[in-house]
C-alpha cells in the first residue's frame, strides 16, 4: 500500500495523530476520500514534508485560520477560483463542491495548492493531483500542472526525485523527514463539521451575481444600497434624474464638482 511506502520513507508518527470521524467528514464533504490520504492523516495528523509541502488533515483551530480544515478549503477554493477567473478567465476548472470539481489536499512551501481532481474517477483512489501556480496567472500563462499520481505518489516522488526540477514552481527533492507545522497551536481540537445553514432566496441571488453579473445591477445584489446614499445627505442634494438613472461616471463627478462648488454640503 502507498500508506506502507509513505512510512517506510519517511519513518513512523512521531506525534499522537488527531483523531479523525472520517463518515463525518465525507458527509459533509459529500464525496468519499481516498484511501492512502486518510490512512497517512489518521497515523500523522497534519504534516510538513520534507520543509517542502504542507499535507492539511481534517481539525479544528479557532485561532489559526490557516490550519482550520474548514475555513482552509473554503478559502482556497475562493482564492484560486477567482485570482484564475480575473487572470485567465478561460482557463477556470470547477472546484468542489461542484461535481467533478478540484478538491485541495495541501500546499508547497512557496504556497502553491495542491489538489485532487475528482473528475477523474467515481473511485476517489484513482483521484489524480492538480497543482496551481499562483504567480502564473498574473503573466498571462495557465496556472494548472497536472500529475498523473495520487497524493502519496506525489510526496514519494518530490522526496525521492523532485517535481518538475528545474521549474519555478518545481517541488523537491525533499528531505524524507516529517514534522508537525511549526504554526499549529500546541493543542489540536478534533474537526467538527459546520452547521449547514439554510440557503435564502437572497443567498442565491448573490451568488449568481458573483459567479455571472457585471454592472451597476450586480453591485447592488451584493451590496444593498442604503435608504439615502451618505453623499446625498453630506452634499445636501438630490442625485440627477429619477430613482435608477444611469449616468456616466464623468457625469457624476461633474454633478459633484458643481455641488461642492455652490456650496451644498459644507
Amino acid at each position: 500500500m502507498e500508506s506502507l511506502d509513505f512510512t517506510a520513507v519517511v519513518g513512523p508518527p512521531r506525534e499522537p495523530p488527531v483523531a479523525v470521524d472520517w463518515d463525518s467528514v465525507e458527509s459533509w464533504l459529500k464525496v468519499r476520500l481516498p484511501a492512502d490520504y486518510k490512512s497517512v492523516a489518521s497515523a500523522y495528523g497534519p504534516l510538513d514534508i520534507g520543509s517542502g509541502i504542507w499535507l492539511h488533515t481534517p481539525l479544528r483551530d479557532n485561532f489559526n485560520w490557516g490550519w482550520d480544515y474548514t475555513r482552509w478549503l473554503q478559502t482556497t477554493h475562493r482564492e484560486c477560483r477567482s485570482t484564475a477567473r480575473y487572470d485567465v478567465p478561460d482557463d477556470v476548472p470547477a472546484f468542489h463542491p461542484a461535481r467533478g470539481g478540484l478538491l485541495a489536499w495541501g500546499m508547497t512551501r512557496r504556497g502553491d495548492p495542491l489538489f485532487w481532481d475528482t473528475s477523474v474517477s467515481t473511485d476517489p483512489d484513482e483521484w489524480t493531483t492538480v497543482l496551481f501556480h499562483r504567480e502564473f496567472p498574473y503573466v498571462g500563462n495557465s496556472p494548472w500542472h497536472r500529475y498523473d499520481l495520487s497524493m502519496t505518489e506525489l510526496v514519494l516522488t518530490a522526496i525521492r526525485t523532485g517535481i518538475d526540477r528545474g521549474t519555478r514552481w518545481g517541488v523537491g527533492p525533499l528531505h524524507a523527514s516529517v514534522k508537525r507545522p511549526e504554526t499549529l497551536p500546541a493543542t489540536l481540537q478534533s474537526w467538527v463539521a459546520p452547521v449547514r445553514r439554510l440557503v435564502t432566496e437572497e443567498d442565491a441571488a448573490r451568488r449568481a451575481a458573483l459567479r455571472k453579473g457585471k454592472g451597476l445591477d450586480t453591485l447592488t445584489v451584493l451590496v444593498q444600497p442604503p435608504a439615502q446614499p451618505h453623499l446625498v445627505k453630506r452634499l445636501g442634494r438630490r442625485w440627477p434624474g429619477s430613482s435608477g438613472h444611469r449616468f456616466r461616471l464623468s457625469s457624476m463627478l461633474w454633478w459633484i464638482a458643481t455641488a461642492r462648488g455652490s456650496g451644498a454640503g459644507g
